[in-house]
């Protein structure tokens, strides 16, 4: 009988141990979290590589989240989640480079082209005809011939809400008037 004794105080002493051992590391897995959570705050953010957005803009889009002002939750969370949403940009990665300092490292797209050419000659002609997208700011290619593929965004001097369209552009207000309540019998 004094060996089995002996193997149970053996065996409960090492799960004694045991059990201190697990408890010591997860209090120190908390208190790890809790400094983190405490003395980890962004105080600086440097923004490298963005020509097209400024630094606060390129912040707002990679700083996200409840804890977006702490520096260990931000690198971690974009590095399990890279922001991919970012228009003309490719990536967005976050490095933290002090305990109270990110810097976001942004890879942006390549400029897919644009052309000013004057109107009227040789040169306009062959960019409206060849270009997927045509961007125009004043209704003036009407003329042109343009494919099904191609897609043409008028901007009208981009003031949509005061700018005069369609029948109201010609100035004719008795027609515009006819024509609303012939429509609005239908």
């Amino acid at each position: 009988m004094g060996k089995g004794k002996k193997n149970k105080k053996k065996k409960s002493v090492v799960w004694f141990y045991l059990g201190n051992i697990i408890l010591g590391v997860i209090i120190i897995i908390v208190a790890a979290f809790i400094a983190m959570y405490m003395f980890c705050n962004v105080h600086d953010v440097q923004v490298v590589g963005s020509k097209y957005y400024d630094p606060i803009e390129i912040e707002e889009y990679v700083l996200t989240g409840k804890y977006k002002n702490n520096a260990v939750y931000v690198t971690f969370d974009n590095a399990l989640h890279p922001k991919k949403n970012i228009p003309f940009v490719e990536s967005a990665k976050v490095k933290m480079t002090s305990y109270d300092k990110v810097e976001i490292k942004v890879k942006e797209k390549a400029m897919m082209g644009f052309m000013a050419v004057a109107d009227g000659t040789f040169a306009y002609f062959k960019t409206v005809m060849t270009s997927k997208i045509f961007v125009t700011d004043g209704g003036d290619v009407t003329y042109v011939p343009f494919k099904k593929s191609q897609v043409v965004v008028d901007t009208w001097h981009g003031g949509g809400a005061y700018k005069k369209v369609g029948l109201a552009a010609l100035g004719d207000t008795k027609l515009v008037r006819s024509y609303i309540r012939h429509d609005s019998k239908k």
